[in-house]
């Protein structure tokens, strides 16, 4: 009797759960019931999305900023224009309305800045900007096997960092510090990357192929010269890559990897070619000339000076070419060929000149000083490094000087000659150094890093302002 009582009570409880799940389901569509469905997802929910997220600037450097604006459900446009920017540090720099912030150059840093956009109701999430102490070290990116970072690196327009090493890489490297990708060049990478307008990276090898990497790290093409390459490429107009070879030619590359033409000269070019405003192609020879060649490979005129031209030419406002040579002299050589003058250092000149707002000629030599020339020849000053100085100096905007030596520095320099401050790696600074938009410095070294280092300002308006002219090396004056 008690075990039917129990089937009972077991079968009555049953029954009621049974009634209560029809009510819920009767009553409450979204447990599942006939009369509603599943309840419909929330509508999607529109958002601002800041590019960069965060950034760390020198001081006078600059940045733009991108506002793109989500539905939430896959669809983006961007609203950088229309957006209404705003700054929660208004004396930390300027916001303009298209999203370019330029921070200020002088103050107390680090300095923190946070940066909004709104549209329609909208506000985006805070972009995190970071104004820093010039001369800090940001980070650092180790070669493999500790192999020389002599290249000088490039810049493509997304910030990216090219740059080639000893360990038969070329790599790009993203603004953070991050690898991006690494390609394997067969060889040693001694020559200094240039950018092309469509993303191309160009580089010389020892190997003595010139390559053309698209900007993913895939081989577009290579071209093979007769011997090592130590020049670097220098970009023309309508894309012509021009580059120097220990096989003495300098070559003329069309953008799809096909010869154009080649001039012979008499011993090994290490030298980067330099363009001039008029297209003519300047390049130096170990057999002591500077060479004047026409767009059409045809021979201009050739000056001859007292040793091997290794170095790369500059340009000046007024088509005077400066380049050093290891007869120890800075020579400045008029559009025609004939000297304007020659000022001679303690040692052999490995450097590449550069050229500052006012005209004056940058110049490092082997015996340790890093020399400004005054556009007639004359010394303005020099500075006396502790080790020689194969580095060319990048001017910025505010008149500060950088330039690496052999003393494991990378010295900032005040615009009188002046030591402001410096850092010291592990090993030997030959790499010229590169002067963001941001302010942000980037140097290699022989102790097998690329540094990024805080400067200020900007790239100098100048005639020439560093190796190979840009921040995307493409050794090329404007007309």
């Amino acid at each position: 009797m008690a075990r039917l009582q129990k089937k009972i009570t077991e079968k009555s409880i049953l029954f009621s759960c049974c009634m209560l799940f029809l009510l819920l389901a009767i009553f409450l569509p979204g447990c599942g019931g006939s009369s509603g469905g599943s309840a419909p997802p929330p509508p999607p929910v529109p958002f601002i999305l800041l590019s960069p997220g965060a950034m760390t600037l020198g001081p006078g450097g600059a940045c733009q900023l991108k506002a793109t604006w989500y539905s939430g459900d896959g669809i983006s446009r961007d609203v950088t224009t229309q957006a209404a920017w705003k700054s929660d540090n208004p004396s930390g720099g300027s916001l303009d309305v298209t999203g370019r912030f330029t921070a200020v150059s002088t103050g107390s840093f680090p300095l923190l800045v946070n940066i909004t956009a709104s549209k329609d109701g909208l506000t985006s999430k805070q972009a995190a900007l970071r104004i820093e102490n010039p001369g800090t070290r940001l980070w650092s990116f180790a070669a493999s096997g500790g192999a020389w970072v002599d290249s000088s690196p490039a810049l493509g327009e997304d910030g990216t960092i090219y740059v080639g090493s000893w360990d038969n890489k070329l790599y790009a490297i993203n603004p953070d510090g991050t690898k991006k990708w690494a390609y394997d060049a067969g060889a040693e990478v001694d020559s200094s990357p240039a950018i092309g307008t469509d993303g191309t990276v160009y580089v010389g090898v020892f190997d003595g192929r010139l390559l053309a990497v698209n900007s993913d790290g895939i081989l577009k093409w290579a071209y093979r010269t007769g011997f090592l390459i130590e020049s670097s490429p220098a970009l023309g107009p309508d894309g012509t890559v021009y580059i120097g070879s220990a096989d003495e030619k300098l070559y003329a590359i069309n953008p799809n990897g096909s010869l154009k033409w080649t001039y012979t000269t008499n011993l090994p070019i290490a030298s980067g070619p330099a363009i001039g405003s008029d297209g003519t192609i300047y390049v130096g020879s170990s057999d002591k000339k500077l060479y004047a060649v026409n767009s059409n490979g045809s021979l201009k005129w050739t000056y001859q000076t007292g040793s091997a031209l290794l170095g790369s030419p500059a340009l000046g406002s007024d088509g005077t070419i400066y380049i050093g040579s290891i007869d120890n002299s800075i020579y400045a050589i008029n559009p025609n060929g004939t000297v304007k003058w020659a000022y001679e250092t303690g040692d052999m000149i490995l450097s590449s000149p550069t050229v500052g707002e006012d005209g004056t000629i940058y110049a490092g030599s082997s015996d340790g000083k890093l020399y400004a020339v005054n556009p007639n020849g004359s010394l303005k000053w020099s500075y006396t490094a502790g080790g020689g100085v194969i580095s060319s100096a990048a001017l910025g905007s505010d008149g500060m000087i950088y330039v690496g030596s052999r003393d494991n520095k990378l010295n900032a320099l005040n615009s009188d000659g002046t030591l402001r401050w410096s850092f010291t790696a592990e090993d030997w600074v030959e790499s010229s150094p590169v002067l963001a938009p941001t302010g942000i410095l980037y140097v290699g070294s022989r102790d097998g890093h690329l540094y990024a280092l805080c400067g200020s300002g900007q790239l100098a308006a100048a005639p020439w302002p560093m190796y190979r002219r840009d921040i995307r090396h493409t050794a090329r004056q404007n007309p």
